[in-house]
C-alpha cells in the first residue's frame, strides 16, 4: 500500500459536507451501507466505518465509480 499523505494540522481528512454534491453514495468505495473498503481510508479512520449519513460525508479519498454503459449515475445504497 501507498504511504498516506502528510497534511496540515487543521486540515480535515473527512467529513460532514451538504447534500448534492461529492460524498459517499457517490464514491466507489461505497462497499456496504456505512461501510468504506478503501484501505487508505481504514487506515486513516481506524476502521471501515462511515462515521455520519453517507449522503452527507466525503473524505480525501473519493473516487467516482467507473462508468457502465446503460446504467444510472451513482449507486445510493442508503446511509444512516
Amino acid at each position: 500500500m501507498n504511504k498516506l499523505p502528510q497534511y496540515p494540522a487543521d486540515h480535515q481528512v473527512g467529513m460532514e459536507v451538504p447534500e448534492g454534491g461529492s460524498n459517499c453514495d457517490k464514491c466507489k468505495h461505497l462497499s456496504a451501507p456505512q461501510t468504506c473498503d478503501d484501505g487508505e481510508f481504514i487506515t486513516w479512520n481506524g476502521s471501515d466505518h462511515i462515521p455520519t449519513a453517507t449522503s452527507r460525508y466525503c473524505c480525501d479519498f473519493f473516487k467516482m465509480p467507473e462508468a457502465k454503459k446503460g446504467s444510472s449515475f451513482g449507486r445510493r445504497l442508503g446511509g444512516a
